[in-house]
């Protein structure tokens, strides 16, 4: 016969098993919770965002950023030795909530009268500055996440080298296009690692003669990243065809007919532009600046539109979508009167026949011919347009 003491340490026992139980019932598993994650770390975009005001897009962003935010801290510590618990820390280091309190009466212009929480926007920094630490130093990080932090390791490194080549300073360019080829040879298969040669390769281009940017594309060519190569050696045939005089004939949207060959002896802009483009509307004013200036002394633009035509659209594309007409009277109205190409194809959907021709990957993108017709510089921006056309002016 057991005894009283025995009977209560069983009783004791089975009650703890089935508090453990109810409670490990009542615990999301990691799954579940890495399931709702998803939204957030993927940056699914709403149905009807495209036709959201802007008030409404950053009110429904800053919501999602505070959710990714309670969430993930949320994940890290209910689960501290799950290997995907950086993933959701690296998202959470690039996506950071504004903490608004107030939009203010100007959002839809501007953030003049927002206010934020800076406080919270302080404390949050630290925070995020210690999980970066962590994530460093982790044994166990995810390679995708190793890639991208590497990624932006190298971008933020080449980043200052920007900003000194637009202001004419010395540059160590060498040292920048060897961190990008040893970064693409490191992940030969990376999407972000093509990202960072184009986007190197485009201020390169801004600092250099096209005969200096074919021999640096001769080198990508090499690369062991497919995409990288096929992209280079399609810069160098490009780069190697332009060489010489530059040849264009086409019947521009207003019915006029444009051919290079006819404004030999004027100093000619080729301009890759879309009306969906921020940069392009960003540098808009300065190209109309330096055309209204230097026109009449021998300056032309030839526009190249890189708009998509209704019927080409996907449905990602379908609100930026402008037909001829629309972006004719888009130029009417924003007064750029120069001619303008369009075939209703971006410049990297593979239909855009100039913009293949040229390889361009990236827009704004702009090629300036002498008077000679041949390409002396390639994508030149603010002030720097307007100092090479006077220098080829001779003003």
């Amino acid at each position: 016969m057991r005894s009283p003491l025995c009977c209560v340490r069983r009783l004791f026992v089975a009650a703890v098993l089935i508090l453990s139980t109810a409670a490990s019932a009542a615990e999301p598993s990691a799954e579940a919770v890495w399931a709702e994650l998803q939204p957030l770390l993927k940056y699914e975009l709403p149905d009807a965002y495209s036709s959201w005001t802007r008030r409404q897009r950053l009110e429904w962003g800053e919501r999602r950023l505070l959710r990714l935010r309670e969430q993930g801290e949320a994940f890290l510590a209910a689960h501290p030795t799950d290997p995907r618990r950086w993933s959701v820390a690296w998202a959470m280091i690039n996506q950071s909530p504004a903490f608004f309190t107030s939009y203010g009466a100007n959002i839809e212009s501007d953030f003049n009268d927002a206010v934020r929480d800076s406080a919270a926007a302080t404390a949050w920094k630290a925070r995020l500055a210690a999980l970066e630490r962590e994530l460093r130093a982790a044994p166990d990080l995810p390679t995708d996440v190793r890639e991208a932090l590497d990624v932006r390791d190298v971008q933020k490194a080449n980043a200052p080298l920007f900003a000194a080549a637009s202001k004419n300073e010395t540059v160590d360019w060498d040292g920048a296009i060897q961190r990008v080829l040893d970064l693409v040879a490191k992940y030969p298969e990376s999407e972000a690692t093509f990202g960072a040669v184009r986007g190197l390769m485009y201020s390169y281009e801004m600092a250099h003669v096209p005969a200096d940017s074919l021999g640096q594309w001769r080198r990508f060519a090499a690369s062991p990243h497919a995409k990288v190569a096929e992209s280079a050696r399609e810069k160098v045939t490009a780069l190697s065809a332009i060489s010489g005089t530059v040849e264009l004939a086409f019947t521009a949207l207003d019915g006029r007919e444009v051919a290079t060959q006819k404004l030999r002896g004027k100093v000619v802009l080729i301009n890759f532009w879309a009306t969906w483009c921020g940069p392009c509307m960003a540098e808009k004013p300065n190209v109309k600046r330096v055309y209204s200036a230097y026109h009449e002394r021998g300056f032309e633009i030839i526009g190249v539109s890189c708009d998509i035509a209704p019927e080409n659209a996907s449905r990602g594309s379908a609100r930026i979508a402008r037909t001829a007409s629309q972006v004719l009277e888009f130029c009417r109205e924003n007064e750029m009167p120069w001619p303008q190409h369009y075939e209703g194809r971006r410049h990297n959907d593979g239909g855009n026949t100039l913009a293949a021709r040229f390889a361009v990957t990236g827009i704004p993108a702009n090629f300036l011919l002498d008077q000679s017709g041949r390409v002396v510089a390639m994508n030149l921006r603010g002030d720097r347009l307007e100092a090479e056309v006077k220098r080829l002016l001779g003003l």
